[in-house]
């Protein structure tokens, strides 16, 4: 099995509350003082290689009360700012500090309800470190946008319906103009946030998308609402995550507007797809090859280190409020009709066969 490179980010904050508060409040010593219009700029194609412009992810705190899409700008359009919109819709908006130098590639943002640090010394992986939100520690990831690949941050969860254990954010980040998935990011009530990257994807035959015989994808996101195209699918089916402890991830996900249209079914925000590796455990009885119905946006499950256990499992579900197409597909697929309902997913007891 293959293993795949995993980033584990654990915030630890030296300085007191009171510190925290005084600097928030110290308005003279903010470079910029920041509102939230212009956020979502289209990225400068003069700092593509260069530690300046738009860095997009998520950002979780709260023991996960709190979880959003994060945006930071730096000096993309001359000014320098933080942004984050919440699942409930809050939005926060948060200043340049001037306790941090510009030219350490180190920027510390306050804000009304906290403050966060963001590293671009390194742009190309970006770090954000001392997520204070609320009074509660935090964590935070973030990519870096380029002018030729606007960055979208769909925000989902995970729970523990299956094998109890684990639960929490489970957040995907896509490439706009190509509809590939670049990043996929979880964190946990325990306060990790981890993230895996698009080169470390497995391809997958995508069944009900792809059909028999076809090359197989990357994982992709393709959310084209436009009538004339309506596109609406995910897929990624198959992975395979293993994190530096020795446990393994193994998940499929994945959800279509244009092929339930096709094989005639209502679309309803659910699964429908071929559970790559989770349908021989999450059955009665393991799901024999097809596509089917499924009562979640995808499921996971949880190995151990010596690979013989299940530690964890569950549903994955994305927030996709404000994206359901209302319109009839016009560009359905018609390749692999066989649809049929998946029977209730249960754990059935099997132990990991890797």
């Amino acid at each position: 099995m293959k293993r795949i490179l995993f980033a584990v980010s654990t915030i630890l904050i030296m300085a007191s509350c009171s510190t925290e508060e005084s600097n928030i409040s110290e308005e003279q010593n903010l470079l910029h003082s920041s509102t939230a219009e212009g956020i979502d700029q289209r990225a400068l194609a003069s700092y593509d290689q260069h530690s300046n412009g738009i860095y997009k992810g998520a950002i979780v705190a709260n023991e996960l009360n709190f979880h959003g899409k994060l945006w930071v700008n730096l000096g993309n359009d001359s000014t320098y700012s933080a942004f984050i919109e919440t699942d409930s819709g809050e939005k926060l908006v948060f200043s340049l500090l001037q306790q941090r130098t510009m030219d350490t590639g180190v920027y510390t943002f306050v804000g009304d309800r906290g403050s966060l640090t963001v590293d671009v010394s390194d742009y190309s992986n970006p770090t954000v470190t001392e997520v204070l939100i609320d009074q509660t520690i935090g964590s935070a990831k973030v990519q870096k946008e380029t002018s030729n690949s606007k960055l979208m941050v769909y925000l989902g969860t995970f729970d523990e319906d299956f094998v109890a254990g684990f639960s929490g954010t489970w957040d995907i980040v896509v490439d706009a103009e190509t509809g590939w998935i670049t990043e996929v990011i979880i964190a946990t009530d325990a306060g990790q946030m981890n993230s895996d990257l698009q080169e470390n994807f497995e391809l997958g035959y995508m069944g009900c998308y792809t059909g028999d015989g076809d090359a197989p994808l990357p994982p992709f996101f393709f959310s084209d609402l436009d009538p004339a195209v309506n596109e609406y699918e995910l897929y990624s089916v198959g992975q395979l995550w293993t994190l530096p402890n020795g446990m393994t991830i193994i998940y499929d996900f994945g959800f279509s507007k244009n092929i339930l249209d096709s094989a005639g079914y209502v679309y309803e925000d659910n699964g429908a797809f071929y559970p790559d590796i989770t349908g021989q455990f999450l059955f009665s009885e393991p799901l024999d090859p097809g596509c089917y119905i499924l009562d979640a946006n995808g499921y996971y499950l949880l190995i151990n280190a010596a690979g013989d256990t299940f530690i964890g499992g569950g549903r994955i579900n994305l927030d996709t409020s404000g994206l359901v197409p209302v319109v009839p597909s016009v560009n359905g697929l018609t390749t692999n009709n066989n649809y049929q309902q998946a029977p209730e997913s249960a754990y059935n007891g099997l132990t990991p066969i890797f």
